[in-house]
């Protein structure tokens, strides 16, 4: 008589390592993008403030520039590399 529980068994590894699997590609490709950003805000930082207002970020970052307001969650007329980044993860979580 076959081990159905075996077969299940077995089964359920494979999903478990393939999503696995899948979630660490996604965690490399989110750490990947960042250090990429990190280095182009790093880039646009003129002044080396740890800021980009809006001069920098349109000569560094122009696709944020066209979005700035939105981007500045608190209004101080900079922004952060948390702001960016937070920005750019709510744009694409609203893209899904």
């Amino acid at each position: 008589m076959p081990q159905y529980p075996t077969c299940r068994k077995l089964l359920l590894l494979i999903l478990l390592a393939l999503t696995t699997g899948a979630a660490h590609a996604a965690d490399d490709r989110r750490t990947a993008a960042l250090q990429k950003l990190r280095a182009k805000f790093d880039a646009a930082d003129a002044n080396r403030d740890g800021y980009l207002d809006r001069a920098e970020t349109a000569r560094g970052l122009p696709r944020i520039a066209a979005q700035f307001d939105a981007a500045d969650t608190d209004h101080d007329g900079r922004l952060t590399f948390a702001e960016i980044a937070g920005y750019i993860a709510a744009a694409r979580a609203g893209r899904k």
